[in-house]
């Protein structure tokens, strides 16, 4: 029975030692979830911003947010990856194209959230999109970062409506690094599952 006990506590420690260890992989979505994420030391660490893992970041505010839902009682929802392409990379053109705004009116085919889920390969857009941005320490982890704009959201009651959504039936989370500023987007699908079509837009990072 020692032996057993024993090498379950080691199986455990190296399971946990790998994720802190490893970039965000999205088959982690399958294990970790909103009950769990804060047990792990992967969303506790300092942001390295000469190689930010924008998978793990996004994956935080996704959890987040999820728990928000579960404290309302409100029904937790799928991730969707159209959702988080869709809503990394407004957060990503707000910032390269120095705007604020759900209406990119810099890019004609990226204007509204519809036409940027489009692009994010999702053909039936019925889209809710939340927005912010703040300013953060540099020596921020993953999760205080997340935190920073689930609170804000959550104490707008237009936002806060988004994220507590009966009609939500996935969602994805994008966020984008502006010198001292982030800038963050939800992407939620309303009404009917995301129809998946041919992505024009991606995400920077690999998808594992």
């Amino acid at each position: 029975m020692k032996t057993i006990s024993l090498t379950i506590l080691l199986l455990g420690t190296l399971l946990t030692s790998t994720y802190a260890q490893n970039h965000w992989k999205y088959e982690y979505y399958k294990t970790i979830d909103h009950t769990n994420f804060r047990d792990n030391k992967m969303f506790i660490q300092s942001i390295n911003f000469s190689k930010i893992d924008y998978a793990l970041l996004t994956a935080t505010i996704f959890f987040l947010t999820n728990e928000q839902r579960a404290k309302y009682k409100v029904p937790i929802l799928p991730h969707n990856i159209q959702c988080e392409i869709s809503a990394f990379n407004h957060a990503k053109h707000m910032v390269e194209k120095d705007f604020y705004s759900h209406e990119n009116t810099k890019e004609r085919k990226r204007k509204f959230p519809a036409d940027r889920a489009e692009l994010a390969g999702i053909s039936n857009p019925h889209i809710a999109e939340n927005i912010a941005y703040s300013s953060f320490n540099r020596s921020a982890s993953y999760l205080g970062i997340a935190q920073i704009f689930v609170s804000m959201w959550m104490k707008s009651k237009g936002h806060k409506k988004n994220i507590l959504s009966k009609k939500a039936k996935s969602f994805g989370c994008g966020l984008y690094f502006s010198k001292n500023t982030a800038y963050s987007v939800q992407v939620f699908q309303w009404f009917d599952d995301v129809k998946i079509k041919p992505a024009k837009d991606k995400l920077p990072f690999i998808l594992e």
